[in-house]
């Protein structure tokens, strides 16, 4: 990856997962949210510049696979 450029979108992992949940508190307050029914990283993307940055997209992949073999 060049320094500045984002990387490819990649399936989160247990060390993405981890940041997010370390920040939970921090996204909800900045989101205006008191809690939320799903939060769990999906995929990310990094981007090193003077640090390393995540975007991370948070979906419901949980309620889909629940949903798929309740069969609706």
């Amino acid at each position: 990856m060049l320094a500045g450029g984002a990387g490819p979108v990649q399936k989160a992992n247990d060390d993405v997962k981890a940041v997010c949940n370390e920040l939970k508190a921090e996204i909800l307050q900045k989101a205006e949210k008191d809690a939320v029914e799903i939060f769990e990283a999906v995929s990310y993307r990094s981007q090193l510049v003077a640090g390393t940055n995540l975007f991370v997209k948070n979906g419901r992949a949980s309620q889909r696979t629940e949903r798929q073999t309740d069969g609706r």
